[in-house]
């Protein structure tokens, strides 16, 4: 049997380190949390009010940065036109679909990937997937950061049960699968190395908030201290209200009586139409004041706005109280998110240009390209628009594409409308030239009278009329 590249073991012990990390995340942005921290003698519907005080505060901060992650075309590395081959490439991978779970999971996760290989059915349409950092881990160059290898492994049948393991070696001149039956047995190629027909390793690494050593980080990292605090604040609160949210009573001289086995029985039935009633003269009565739940609402919203803080969210994403405000408000208000947008978008500019420098190495004709970003600020359409008009119009005579890229229109759509306009003229220009056409054939003069026959007299036309 041929021996196993060590690099295949290593890499594989690195992905495993990287799944238990990762997969914390994963759950935390699910809302299965941790419980909070209750004593272990607890009783059983404490436990249930444990199981309901996490609040998935965390998927709501990643999703609401990547729905404004959005690609709707590719323009040339210059800006100068729409790359159209580009766009049917994407689209034939449905990758407008699948960018959302790339980007979602690089938030999330801290990184994720998309893999190129050449297409055998297509060679002009290269395949574009997207890959989780669950299954793929990349070795890179300590100096420059270039991948060098990368691993990708997963389990083949049904999720959650026991299966085959598969694993593949990723080189930039070929490429090895292996297989074993389970964790325990050992690595065996499956078959001989593959050529890498790309020259390079087929993943590129869509990484948040990298750094210049190449580290990534997720968005939630800095916000799960936060979540576990509102988690225990929720329980205190529901806690509160289960036995301190009303006023109790309490009963003092009196003589508890007991039931045949000796179990002290309670002497009296508290409820709203029931009366305490005691014939001691030593009985006192009395009641505790209800716990204040404004104190619970209180630190909620301090947390909360932590929260807004560190993670660049509005506070009314998460409070709701952003009522009755008009546009211009509303944008104000919105922008430090619409920046924090920018700078994830110029991060992931660089990754999707260098996907599509991976899709020409594997057959596209595609230049060199960069993702154009559809526009999801805030705004008023009919101030926008007014805006634009103003911009084409003298002095300042905006040119009409212009226009329709500030206004938010996708390279591919702004083509469209440029073929469509381009073919109005043409008609319009058509419909003029028929019309001089049929002006001339229509515009005849009238017929002369020969010079030797007299003229008629006025009075003589004037009786024939």
């Amino acid at each position: 049997m041929p021996a196993i590249d060590p690099r295949l073991e290593r890499g594989l012990a690195r992905l495993e380190d990287q799944r238990v990390t990762l997969a914390s995340y994963v759950n935390w942005y699910k809302g299965e949390h941790p419980e909070p921290y209750i004593p272990p003698k607890a009783k059983a519907e404490y436990k249930r009010i444990v199981e309901a005080a996490s609040t998935a505060w965390l998927k709501l901060v990643v999703d609401c940065v990547n729905e404004r992650l959005k690609v709707d075309g590719f323009t040339d590395a210059e800006g100068s036109g729409t790359d159209r081959e580009a766009w049917r490439i994407w689209r034939r991978n449905r990758m407008s679909a699948v960018q959302t779970r790339v980007h979602r999971e690089a938030l999330m996760l801290g990184r994720s990937y998309v893999g190129v290989w050449p297409n055998p059915a297509d060679r002009s349409t290269p395949i574009l997937s997207g890959e989780s950092a669950l299954r793929v881990w990349i070795a890179r160059d300590s100096t420059d950061q270039c991948p060098l290898w990368a691993v990708k492994s997963w389990t083949t049948g049904e999720e959650g049960a026991p299966g085959e393991q598969v694993a593949y070696l990723y080189e930039p001149t070929k490429v090895q699968a292996y297989r074993r039956g389970d964790a325990s047995a050992e690595w065996r190629p499956d078959g001989p190395p593959m050529l890498n027909p790309l020259g390079r390793v087929p993943f590129i690494e869509f990484g948040n908030e990298r750094d210049l050593l190449g580290n990534v980080s997720s968005e939630l990292a800095p916000l799960i201290p936060l979540q576990e605090r509102i988690n225990s604040t929720n329980l205190h609160m529901q806690l509160a209200m289960l036995v301190a949210a009303f006023k109790q009573r309490w009963a003092a001289g009196l003589a508890i009586p007991e039931d045949e086995h000796g179990n002290p029985v309670e002497p009296f039935n508290a409820a709203v139409d029931k009366l305490w009633i005691s014939d001691d003269p030593n009985a006192k009565f009395g009641e505790f004041a209800e716990s204040n739940m404004q104190n619970f609402v209180t630190v909620l919203d301090s947390l909360t706005r932590q929260m807004s803080a560190l993670s660049a969210l509005p506070a009314h994403y998460l409070l709701g109280q952003l009522v009755n405000l008009n546009a211009e408000t509303i944008r104000a208000v919105d922008g430090t998110l619409a920046g924090k947008i920018a700078f994830k978008q110029l991060d992931l500019t660089g990754d999707w240009s260098d996907t599509f420098d991976l899709v020409r190495a594997a057959g596209g004709a595609v230049g060199e390209v960069e993702p154009h970003w559809a526009n999801t600020e805030a705004r008023s359409e009919a101030q926008l628009v007014d805006a634009l008009s103003k911009l084409g119009a003298p002095p300042l005579n905006v040119p009409q594409e212009a226009l329709w890229e500030r206004l938010g229109i996708s390279p591919d759509l702004i083509a469209v409308w440029r073929s469509m306009q381009d073919a109005a003229t043409q008609r319009a220009a058509g419909a003029e030239v028929a019309g001089v056409m049929a002006a001339r054939l229509t515009d005849v003069p009238a017929a002369q009278p020969d010079a030797d026959e007299p003229a008629v007299p006025a009075e003589r036309e004037g009786r024939a009329a």
